[in-house]
């Protein structure tokens, strides 16, 4: 049974379609290969770049360095992050030196 955005028919036609992707589950495969193969390349550069950020940031306490990952990764607001992981002060200066840490050691510096 085709589901609606399926791309054949129940009659096994390729709908005029022939030589596409569609009609050539070879060709489907590969293209999922490749896609595979820049999913890997892309977490082996993204793992890279979060370990130097962390080798970065050794120097902060394991709470100021939690509390930089959750804002900076995975999209946290600094107030929320910083209760949950138990950052006290000014911690929108903490995370703000932090990340001006991260951006001198990566040359990432902006320039005045």
């Amino acid at each position: 049974m085709a589901l609606p955005g399926d791309d054949y028919d129940d009659d096994g036609s390729d709908g005029g379609r022939e030589g596409t992707d569609a009609s050539d589950p070879e060709s489907l495969l590969m293209r999922k290969e490749e896609e595979d193969d820049d999913d890997r390349k892309t977490v082996r550069r993204n793992a890279g770049v979060f370990n130097r950020i962390d080798a970065i940031l050794k120097g902060h306490p394991p709470a100021e360095r939690k509390l930089f990952w959750m804002v900076f990764v995975e999209g946290w607001s600094i107030a929320r992050a910083a209760a949950r992981v138990g950052v006290s002060g000014n911690v929108e200066q903490k995370f703000q030196a932090m990340l001006a840490t991260v951006r001198k050691e990566m040359g990432m510096e902006e320039e005045e």
